[in-house]
């Protein structure tokens, strides 16, 4: 490459007068646009065309040679930038693109204030087939294997994040969990080519990432020493916080060297943070145990290689060994926790075993707590029902043949009254039997038990039945000791009408409100007494609608009696 020379822009367009320079060439430290143009001499055409690899430092450029676009992605127009200058690939330029002889080659180069300088090497050029297989290695190192140490670094990530929300050791995990983020995201700053920041947000970002690292592992190692010392990560936090300041306010306030000065702190600040976790670890090895010989080893090789690549920064030199390294010594580092895990984790199985032999007695003790539990709750279903059929007894038969008996000893009991007393008591005893037979282990079957035995008897008294019904009864939540109350209350309900309203039609309405259930029983009869009359039942009818969590409502209108049963919808495990 001979003859170069290179111009600002005051934005993207045509150059302006040109001036010689020699590469490789760097132009610090304003932002905005730059052009380069240089020549190079090509003394035969390859066959398969010729392979260019650019060596530039910039947010973006375009390549052209010979006035044919080689590289052109993204924006360019400043502020809203992409950053696709970090594409690092071996570029073809196609046969009919070059000349024999005199070939020309331009860059035109874009940053902001985000990125230190403009720097452009001469580019490499040469057959494109044999390139490709020369870079072969390189181009995975700098594009694929990026995306391995991220892949790695997240998966880790995530993998430490679980085990820390189960275990009790949350202080090493946590800052190992601060390494692997800090790690992966500067990887993501790297790699990413359009991010959510632009300018000096986003080289502060990048700043506030990498100098993240070594307090992440300072802490760590604090925290691996059998003898931690408290205090080291209260100092450590309070550096970095004091040294994120001064980063930013220098950044933004372009204070001294700007990027460069910002660069040399950080540098300085991983170095000696480093130094601090080799003594650290220096002062964990007359404790070392023999079982944490292999973390003791990648640990001393992570903190090393950082030290050299620290050192290597501040002589100028910027070769990153730890970058290349870190995946490989995060997976050993996992390994070797898990060779040191070996014995416990057979503990573990032991524990294990023992742990199930008694989690069997706990299930046994258990299921027989509950087939107790279950008992308790079936005889108390049968006591309730004792007292309900008493109840009943009391209410609807005794107080009939009390009726008949006072009015036999008065005289003025007669034929027609024996009669319907008579009838009455039959009804009472027939209605108490009918209550006593299953009525079904769900509602829709109970409400059609209800229907098929209430029918004939509502008719067979001489009132005209009327049943409505939106649909099929889904109510899940309600157990058969809901079911049977629903069936009772309806029972009364109709019982009461037949012996007290007067009318002539009973009429049941079934409808399905917001999930739940709206049963309404209407007469034609005389209503509610204004004076409650005994034995009708109504307080049974009220306890047994609050026992099931349901509302019953009793209206006297213009054309009779309204009863109202309203069923909430309930999870299976409200219902007994």
């Amino acid at each position: 490459v001979y003859g170069s020379e290179a111009a600002t822009l005051s934005e993207l367009g045509d150059p302006p007068q040109t001036a010689a320079v020699e590469l490789p060439w760097q132009d610090c430290c304003e932002p905005g646009y730059r052009f380069l143009r240089g020549k190079f001499d090509l003394p035969a055409i390859p066959d398969e065309g010729l392979a260019i690899v650019p060596i530039v430092g910039s947010d973006n450029y375009r390549l052209t040679v010979n006035g044919n676009p080689i590289f052109a992605m993204g924006r360019m127009q400043l502020p809203d930038i992409t950053f696709h200058g970090n594409v690092r690939a071996v570029f073809r330029i196609q046969r009919d693109a070059l000349r024999l002889g005199e070939n020309q080659f331009e860059l035109r180069m874009v940053r902001d204030s985000g990125s230190p300088s403009f720097f452009v090497a001469a580019p490499i050029l040469g057959d494109y087939v044999e390139m490709v297989d020369a870079y072969r290695i390189r181009s995975f190192l700098l594009n694929g294997y990026n995306v391995v140490s991220m892949t790695i670094g997240l998966t880790l990530l995530i993998l430490t994040l679980i085990v820390l929300w189960r275990s009790e050791h949350r202080g090493f995990l946590t800052w190992l969990a601060i390494l692997f983020a800090a790690w992966s995201l500067r990887l993501v700053y790297y790699d990413m080519t359009d991010p959510p920041l632009r300018g000096n947000h986003r080289i502060v970002a990048l700043y506030l990432l990498v100098n993240l690292l070594p307090v992440a592992w300072f802490n760590l190692m604090n925290h691996w020493s059998a003898q931690r010392l408290p205090y080291l990560t209260r100092v450590s936090l309070l550096v970095y916080a004091l040294l994120s300041m001064l980063v930013t306010a220098i950044l933004y306030g372009r204070w001294y060297a700007h990027i460069d000065t910002a660069d040399t702190l950080s540098t300085w600040f991983g170095l000696l943070l480093s130094a601090a976790t080799l003594a650290l670890l220096l002062r964990q090895l007359p404790r070392l145990q023999p079982d944490r010989a292999l973390e003791t080893a990648v640990f001393a090789l992570c903190v090393s290689l950082i030290v050299v690549d620290a050192i290597s920064g501040l002589s100028g030199s910027n070769v990153s060994h730890i970058a290349r390294a870190m995946p490989l010594l995060l997976l050993g580092l996992a390994a070797a926790f898990l060779a040191r895990n070996v014995q416990l984790f057979r503990s573990s199985a032991q524990i294990s075993r023992l742990l199930a032999g008694q989690l069997a007695e706990r299930e046994q003790e258990l299921s027989a707590a509950h087939a107790r539990q279950r008992e308790l709750v079936r005889q108390q279903a049968h006591d309730d029902e004792r007292r309900r059929i008493m109840r009943d007894m009391h209410d609807g038969v005794g107080s009939q043949l009390m009726s008949m008996l006072l009015a036999s000893r008065r005289g003025t009991l007669d034929a027609e009254a024996v009669s319907g007393g008579l009838q009455s008591v039959v009804d009472e005893m027939r209605l108490m039997i009918d209550s006593m037979d299953s009525v079904g282990e769900s509602l829709g079957i109970a409400l059609a038990t209800f229907r098929e035995r209430t029918q004939s008897r509502v008719e067979r008294a001489g009132f005209r039945f009327h049943w409505r019904q939106d649909g099929p009864v889904a109510m899940p939540g309600y157990g058969p000791h809901d079911v049977l109350q629903v069936f009772r209350i309806l029972q009364e309900a109709v019982n009461n009408t037949l012996r007290h309203s007067g009318g002539s039609r009973v009429e049941i309405d079934i409808q399905s409100i917001d999930e739940g259930l709206q049963i309404r029983l209407l007469d034609d009869g005389r209503g509610l007494p204004e004076q409650p009359v005994n034995g009708r039942g109504l307080g049974n009818m009220q306890t047994r609608a609050r026992n099931t969590g349901a509302s019953l409502t009793l209206q006297s209108t213009q054309t009779g009696l309204s009863v109202l049963l309203t069923l909430p919808p309930k999870s299976a495990g409200e219902s007994l």
